[in-house]
This record gives C-alpha cells, structure tokens and sequence, in this order.
C-alpha cells in the first residue's frame, strides 16, 4: 500500500516540527512538502503527488484554492488546522464549516486517515495537553 502523501502549508516552524515529526513516526504517512504561503499550493499540486493538504488557518473560512483542488481532484482531501484564539480544531475542507474534530495528535492522524469523522465542535482548549501546539497552529 503506497503512503498518504501529505502537504503541510502555513504552519509556523515549531508546529511544522512537531508534525513532520507525527507523519515520519507513521508507516503509512509520507512528507510531500511544505509551503509558507497558500497561494503555492496549486502549483505544487499540480507539479507532484499530494493526496492530503494540512494547512494553517487562523479562523474557518477556507481559501478558495483549497475548494477547486477538491473539486478539481488534484488532492483527495484538505485539512485545515485553525487557531481562533480559545481553541483550536481541525477541519476537513471538503466538508465546509461546522464539522470540526479535536486538535489533538490523534485527531490530526485521524483525520489525515480519513478516520475522524467525529463531527462534534472541539472541546480541545489552548490550555488542554491534547491540543497541539499549545493552541497555536
């Protein structure tokens, strides 16, 4: 089985540490790249192999490339980790606003997985252990 081939776009460095260390302690993971900017990313998408953009954002609205690479299917999905001050979350794309799952580093694999299809608001606070990144992305 060949691994999930995984962008990561936005982060600050300490969180792109933290996950690029997740993804490498995962057999079935793989580090595509990663950008500072948003607006790379359909270059990129189009140049490689990416099945799974994970990007920073600070709230829930969702820049529109992250839309048309969905629909254009140049990524099979689009995570978005967002830091709106007193919590973080992750947010499948495809799904649009209102399904949110837990910032943890287990909702984060999972949800890169495909997995985490709890659709439950976050209950992941800045100051929760679980969060990642301390509730910064």
């Amino acid at each position: 089985m060949n691994p999930i081939r995984i962008l990561l776009v936005g982060f600050p460095r300490m969180m792109t540490d933290i996950l690029e260390e997740l993804i490498d302690s995962e057999p079935d993971l793989c580090l595509a790249g990663q950008l500072e900017e948003h607006e790379g990313v359909p270059a990129l998408a189009a140049s490689s192999t990416v099945d799974v953009v994970v990007a920073a954002l600070p709230g829930p609205e969702v820049p529109a490339l992250y839309e048309a690479l969905l629909a254009d299917h140049r990524i099979v999905r689009g995570l978005a980790i967002v830091d709106d001050g007193p919590r973080s979350f992750v947010l499948d794309i495809g799904l649009g606003p209102g399904h949110p799952g837990t910032a943890s580093l287990e909702g984060v694999l999972s949800a890169i997985r495909g997995t985490g299809r709890s659709r439950q608001p976050s209950t992941a606070w800045a100051g929760d252990p679980e969060v990642i990144g301390g509730g910064g992305a």
